[in-house]
């Protein structure tokens, strides 16, 4: 409706052509009161224009939008300050992609050892070569083995067989790796048997020197009988055996 009011020379419009059945454009010469004189050009006769009247408000004629504000022909005054402004797409901003979480690269041999540990107490204990080197690469740098870590700790073979926690053989034609559960470190009551075993052992060969060991040494002393003395001898070898018969054979030779 502002358009329609607004309609004056030199204002592009659109005129329905029945003969062409559809809008061509059309070009508004003068408009007063309720009128508007159109120039136009008949698709049977493009190089002759031709005018006609029409309503301000008929459906015969339509005012024509302009793509970048928005608003009809004639533009409004203010267009220029305010309309421009208002139609000025807003910059698109752009869409932060969401980080992924960093996995953190090892390097040194106590950090690859601790990864490949982990790996195989969970997984393991024991796994292939190939899938342990799929297990870690993420871990790597640049993703694999490759010549960064070949060349600072040799072939991954080559370090696994170094560790000592590790046997690496191959079976059916697979390289496989085996983590060597540790040996559990002896807890007290363990310490406390053996201090047992220890003073009951001692207690044992107190026992046999006092009743057995000391009457017969008497006897070795006593005897004036060398026959005598050697049985003696004899049946004190067998109770003590060979390591402290060397501290008494000088006694038993005599």
């Amino acid at each position: 409706m502002r358009a329609r009011n607004d309609f004056l020379k030199g204002c592009p419009v659109e005129y329905y052509s029945s003969l062409a059945d559809d809008w061509i454009k059309a070009t508004c010469v003068s408009a007063y009161d309720d009128e508007v004189t159109i120039e136009y050009y008949s698709p049977t006769d493009p190089d002759m224009p031709k005018t006609g009247i029409f309503s301000r408000f008929g459906e015969e004629i339509r005012p024509i939008k302009e793509k970048e504000t928005g608003f009809y022909y004639p533009l409004p005054e203010f267009e220029e300050d305010i309309v421009v402004k208002e139609r000025r797409e807003q910059p698109k901003k752009k869409s932060k992609k969401k980080k992924k979480n960093a996995v953190k690269k090892v390097s040194t041999k106590e950090e690859i050892y601790a990864l490949i540990d982990v790996l195989l107490k969970n997984q393991g204990p024991v796994m292939g070569m190939t899938e342990i080197a799929n297990s870690i690469k993420d871990n790597l740098n640049q993703g694999s083995w490759g010549k960064r870590y070949k060349s600072k700790f040799g072939s991954l073979k080559k370090f696994l067989s170094g560790l000592e926690n590790f046997t690496v053989y191959e079976e059916n034609g697979q390289i496989l790796v085996r983590r060597l559960e540790p040996e559990p470190e002896p807890t007290p009551e363990s310490a406390k048997e053996k201090v047992k075993k220890a003073s009951t052992s001692s207690g044992g060969s107190l026992y046999l020197f006092v009743i057995v060991v000391i009457p017969i040494l008497a006897a070795v002393f006593l005897f004036s009988d060398d026959t005598r003395r050697a049985q003696a001898c004899t049946k004190l070898e067998e109770l003590l055996g060979d390591e402290l018969i060397q501290h008494l054979d000088a006694v038993c030779k005599k």
